[in-house]
Parts: C-alpha cells; structure tokens; sequence
C-alpha cells in the first residue's frame, strides 16, 4: 500500500496542477455550450438588430420628437399672457359694473332728494293756502289751524282740533275722479258751517288738469 500511494501520488499531484491551470486560464472565458450554473437565468440569444428599410428610413422625421416639442413650445403664444389678458377683461368688466352700480344709487339718493324737498314744497304751500282762508284771529288759533293740516304722506292730529267747530279738516286720498265733486258737495251740504269747512285734497290720484279743478 505504501509504494502503491508512492507511485500515484506524484501523478495525481501532476493531474490536480494542470486542472488549476486550466481553471485560471479559462476564467472570464464564456465558453459555447457549457451548461448554466444552477441558479443563473436562461436568457435567450440576441440577435443583430436589422437595418431600417428605405421606406422607414423615409418615414423618420430628421429631426426628433423632442426638438420639435421644444420648438413649438417656444413658437406657441405664452400661456401666462393669455390668462392675464382673460383677468384683465374679467377685472374691467366687474369695476364697470361696480361703477354703473354706484351711479344708479347715487341717482336715486338724488331722486329721493329731490322728492323730498318737492314734497316739503307742497306741504308748505298748503299750509300757507290754509292758514290765508281760515278764521284764525289769534296765534293761538293759527297755531291749531297749522296743526291740522299734515304734511304729503303724513296723518292727521285730531287732538288739536278744536272742539267748538263742527267742521273738521277732511282729506280724500281714494276717491276716483268721478265721485270727487259729488264727495265734495255731499261735504258741503252736511256741514253745519260751510264756510269753516275746510277741505284738503291729495292730488296722488288725480291729473295735474282735475286737481287744479277741483282747488
């Protein structure tokens, strides 16, 4: 047994040294139709890409698609622009309204003016209308006359009526045109003293032509 393993023991040692050096050598080597290693993905082979037809060829544009996104970009209008442009219109149209909107309410704050100062007008000229046809001999009595006769759109004070006169002041506000002189007669005619009677028209629902009649 000791010189079997004398004997072989140089070859196999020669054996394992030409293994090793054809290891190291073969390294990094992909070497054609050895097996894959256990684990190692099975990819397959890739062939040589084919060249592009003459009609492909044709089709391609020179330039890429992002050269010419890039170029409409900068041609195309500026975005920013346009929404300004939009808030602008937007923004003149409001301060129109708002302007349009402030010069009605000033109007009718006029109007209103203007209607109240005619109202006061009015009041005044029949206050002195009936102040010239009462009775009144003191300013006692001036004054009571003064107090019933109320102002356009206000009420009547009955409590400064004097109580001796059996006519008081009477106003008609809904009567229509044809019942004004027969409602005025019938006054008239009832009152036990006429000519104290003294009669207060509101022309609201009369022509300018009627109420002047029926002064």
């Amino acid at each position: 047994l000791s010189l079997a393993l004398a004997v072989l023991a140089p070859a196999a040692l020669a054996g394992l040294r030409r293994s090793l050096a054809t290891d190291e050598a073969g390294i990094g080597d992909d070497v054609e139709g050895d097996p894959p290693l256990l684990g190692e993905p099975q990819l397959p082979p890739r062939a040589p890409s084919a060249p592009p037809s003459a009609s492909q060829t044709k089709a391609l544009p020179r330039r890429g698609l992002g050269t010419r996104n890039s170029t409409a970009t900068r041609r195309a209008p500026d975005p920013i622009r346009g929404v300004g442009s939009v808030f602008g219109k937007v923004t003149a149209a409001l301060e129109a309204e708002q302007a349009r909107s402030a010069d009605m309410a000033r109007r009718a704050a006029q109007r209103q003016t203007e209607t109240q100062a005619e109202r006061a007008k009015a009041s005044a000229r029949w206050q002195a209308l009936q102040l010239d046809h009462s009775d009144a001999r003191t300013a006692s009595d001036a004054k009571t006359a003064k107090a019933q006769v109320a102002p356009a759109g206000g009420a009547f004070d009955l409590s400064t009526v004097d109580p001796d006169r059996s006519s008081i002041f009477v106003s008609l506000a809904t009567f229509i045109d044809p019942e004004c002189p027969t409602t005025l007669e019938s006054l008239f005619a009832n009152a036990a003293n006429p000519e104290r009677l003294r009669v207060g028209l509101v022309q609201q629902n009369l022509k300018p032509a009627d109420a002047r009649k029926y002064e």
